[in-house]
């Protein structure tokens, strides 16, 4: 459904607000990350933003910061005790109901309902915070991880309560009716336990030249290399300074192609299917 002038107006005014929920979420991740000296760095469209747009891109709904397992690891374990009483991190190991491969760290006392999670009680402003683990070199090994991966990754969703159907007709939901029935077979913890023993079953493979991030994209279509992210380096993002691949160029050509190409209008606004916002009274 198309806005009219002042509805737009007035959803650009909220959206900034949630950008800057998220911005304030992130300086505390930094916060604990420099106090734990666990290395993290912008990622994916934030990490265009703040190189395109020395900011948020300006009608980007998310935030997002990826991690090495072994960092990854560290931080949801120090996140427990060490983050400000307005945030919690969730995650699947913490929270039963949770049904994402990466975590999200939340700011307490804000409602923020996506259309494909509306049905969770983890609905507040966030911070994606991405995993990276080792992809394989071989094609053989490649369909041996990423098929596995993509079926237990969408009976934990369906588990948790998470609609991949959500937005499409009812041809799309009839595709998942077999999903459907198939995650009522198996409890949340021993799928997620045989996902990420498969996710991390090449993290000692010292040939592997690429990361790919435990998120929401297909299976082998968000790679990087490891060279990038292995080194850091920093850039400006809304007047602050954050960690960033050490050749933030080649990661988003590669990421992203012509990545100052600017996407059509009719792509830049409610990107994650917004269904209701409110901040907490302070903010």
């Amino acid at each position: 459904m198309m806005m009219n002038d002042k509805e737009f107006e007035e959803y650009k005014v909220q959206l900034r607000k949630v950008q800057l929920v998220q911005l304030e979420i992130l300086k505390e991740i930094d916060r604990v990350c420099k106090k734990n000296d666990i290395p993290y760095h912008l990622d994916s469209g934030t990490l265009l933003g703040a190189v395109r747009h020395k900011g948020f891109i300006p009608w980007d709904d998310d935030l997002d910061i990826g991690m090495t397992r072994p960092n990854y690891e560290r931080f949801l374990k120090v996140a427990r005790s060490e983050l400000d009483d307005r945030f919690y991190c969730l995650n699947w190991h913490d929270y039963d109901d949770y049904g994402l491969a990466f975590a999200k760290v939340k700011r307490k006392n804000t409602l923020y309902v996506e259309n494909l999670a509306r049905n969770s009680r983890h609905s507040e402003i966030y911070v994606d915070v991405f995993p990276y683990d080792n992809f394989p070199g071989t094609k053989c090994a490649k369909v041996l991880q990423g098929y596995p991966l993509l079926v237990l990754r969408a009976l934990i969703k369906i588990k948790a309560g998470i609609l991949p159907w959500a937005g499409g007709g009812l041809k799309k939901r009839l595709k998942y009716l077999p999903a459907v029935a198939l995650a009522q077979v198996f409890s949340s913890s021993r799928m997620i336990s045989w996902y990420e023993k498969i996710a991390q079953k090449y993290s000692d493979d010292k040939k592997s030249e690429w990361y790919f991030p435990q998120g929401i994209s297909r299976y082998g279509t968000w790679i990087l290399r490891k060279e990038w992210l292995d080194n850091l380096s920093s850039v400006s993002f809304e007047n602050e300074t954050f960690p960033a691949p050490s050749d933030s160029a080649a990661y988003l050509t590669h990421a992203y192609g012509d990545y100052m190409k600017l996407p059509p209008e009719e792509k830049r606004w409610n990107r994650h299917q917004i269904l209701k916002v409110e901040f907490d009274e302070n903010t």
